[in-house]
Protein backbone atom coordinates (compact mmCIF):
# COMPACT_ATOMS: atom_id res chain seq x y z
CA UNK A 1 0.00 0.00 0.00
CA UNK A 2 1.18 3.41 -0.96
CA UNK A 3 0.48 6.75 0.69
CA UNK A 4 -2.67 8.43 -0.82
CA UNK A 5 -2.88 12.27 -0.38
CA UNK A 6 -5.81 14.36 -1.68
CA UNK A 7 -6.60 17.80 -2.22
CA UNK A 8 -10.30 19.11 -1.78
CA UNK A 9 -10.69 22.89 -1.31
CA UNK A 10 -8.05 23.83 1.81
CA UNK A 11 -7.97 20.39 2.99
CA UNK A 12 -5.16 18.33 2.08
CA UNK A 13 -5.48 14.66 3.61
CA UNK A 14 -2.86 11.74 3.46
CA UNK A 15 -3.91 8.20 4.06
CA UNK A 16 -1.80 5.00 3.98
CA UNK A 17 1.05 6.11 5.70
CA UNK A 18 3.94 3.75 4.93
CA UNK A 19 6.20 6.26 2.51
CA UNK A 20 8.16 9.07 2.63
CA UNK A 21 5.95 12.35 1.88
CA UNK A 22 7.07 15.29 0.63
CA UNK A 23 5.67 18.66 -1.48
CA UNK A 24 7.84 18.59 -4.34
CA UNK A 25 7.38 14.70 -4.39
CA UNK A 26 3.67 14.24 -3.73
CA UNK A 27 2.04 17.50 -4.63
CA UNK A 28 4.30 19.14 -7.57
CA UNK A 29 1.80 22.06 -8.05
CA UNK A 30 2.97 23.48 -4.57
CA UNK A 31 6.82 22.78 -5.49
CA UNK A 32 7.96 26.90 -5.73
CA UNK A 33 5.36 27.91 -3.50
CA UNK A 34 4.85 25.29 -0.30
CA UNK A 35 1.86 25.53 1.86
CA UNK A 36 0.29 28.02 3.47
CA UNK A 37 -0.80 25.68 6.17
CA UNK A 38 -3.46 26.61 9.32
CA UNK A 39 -3.55 23.74 11.02
CA UNK A 40 -2.07 20.12 11.12
CA UNK A 41 -4.19 16.99 12.45
CA UNK A 42 -3.11 13.43 13.05
CA UNK A 43 -5.38 10.44 13.66
CA UNK A 44 -3.57 7.70 14.96
CA UNK A 45 -4.18 4.12 14.86
CA UNK A 46 -3.33 3.06 18.36
CA UNK A 47 -1.67 3.25 21.46
CA UNK A 48 1.61 4.95 21.04
CA UNK A 49 1.56 6.06 17.37
CA UNK A 50 4.36 8.79 16.73
CA UNK A 51 4.27 11.28 14.25
CA UNK A 52 6.89 14.18 13.10
CA UNK A 53 6.28 16.44 10.30
CA UNK A 54 9.64 18.59 9.39
CA UNK A 55 9.98 21.62 7.77
CA UNK A 56 11.44 21.38 4.14
CA UNK A 57 12.72 24.36 1.91
CA UNK A 58 11.51 25.82 -1.27
CA UNK A 59 15.06 24.22 -2.81
CA UNK A 60 14.20 20.55 -2.53
CA UNK A 61 12.79 19.49 -5.66
CA UNK A 62 12.04 15.92 -4.93
CA UNK A 63 11.51 13.84 -1.82
CA UNK A 64 14.73 12.23 -1.59
CA UNK A 65 16.01 15.66 -1.61
CA UNK A 66 13.90 16.43 1.21
CA UNK A 67 14.73 13.05 3.51
CA UNK A 68 18.25 13.64 3.18
CA UNK A 69 17.77 16.67 5.33
CA UNK A 70 15.92 14.54 7.54
CA UNK A 71 18.67 14.70 10.52
CA UNK A 72 19.23 18.74 10.44
CA UNK A 73 15.57 19.91 9.34
CA UNK A 74 13.22 21.28 12.06
CA UNK A 75 10.04 19.17 13.59
CA UNK A 76 6.89 21.30 13.03
CA UNK A 77 4.55 18.67 14.34
CA UNK A 78 5.67 15.83 16.37
CA UNK A 79 3.32 13.82 18.94
CA UNK A 80 2.94 10.48 20.46
CA UNK A 81 -0.91 9.54 21.27
CA UNK A 82 -1.96 7.52 24.18
CA UNK A 83 -4.95 5.73 22.23
CA UNK A 84 -6.22 5.06 18.71
CA UNK A 85 -8.94 8.21 19.75
CA UNK A 86 -6.18 10.55 20.83
CA UNK A 87 -6.62 12.69 17.90
CA UNK A 88 -3.71 15.87 17.92
CA UNK A 89 -4.03 19.33 16.38
CA UNK A 90 -1.51 21.89 16.03
CA UNK A 91 -2.89 25.01 15.15
CA UNK A 92 -0.65 27.68 12.84
CA UNK A 93 -2.74 30.72 12.97
CA UNK A 94 -6.00 32.30 10.86
CA UNK A 95 -3.46 33.13 8.32
CA UNK A 96 -1.09 30.37 8.51
CA UNK A 97 2.67 29.22 8.11
CA UNK A 98 4.18 28.92 4.42
CA UNK A 99 5.87 25.81 4.55
CA UNK A 100 7.21 22.76 2.43
CA UNK A 101 6.65 19.57 5.02
CA UNK A 102 7.93 16.26 4.15
CA UNK A 103 7.50 13.31 6.11
CA UNK A 104 9.99 10.95 7.30
CA UNK A 105 8.03 7.50 7.61
CA UNK A 106 11.11 5.90 9.39
CA UNK A 107 11.00 8.64 12.36
CA UNK A 108 7.23 7.29 12.75
CA UNK A 109 5.58 4.65 14.93
CA UNK A 110 2.29 3.13 13.51
CA UNK A 111 0.02 0.38 15.18
CA UNK A 112 -1.77 0.05 11.34
CA UNK A 113 -0.15 2.36 8.34
CA UNK A 114 -3.63 1.70 7.19
CA UNK A 115 -5.75 3.24 9.58
CA UNK A 116 -3.74 5.95 10.57
CA UNK A 117 -4.13 9.69 8.73
CA UNK A 118 -2.97 13.16 8.60
CA UNK A 119 -5.18 16.15 7.98
CA UNK A 120 -3.89 19.15 6.43
CA UNK A 121 -5.98 22.51 6.57
CA UNK A 122 -4.28 25.44 3.93
CA UNK A 123 -5.24 28.72 4.72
Amino acid sequence: MANTTKLEGRFLQIKGLDADWSTPGDLPGFAKSGLLIRSITFHPSGTGDIAIIKAGRQTQTTTAGAIATTATAPEVFHVKCTADTDQRVKYFGDRGQRAWPFIDISDWTLSSAALARLEIELA
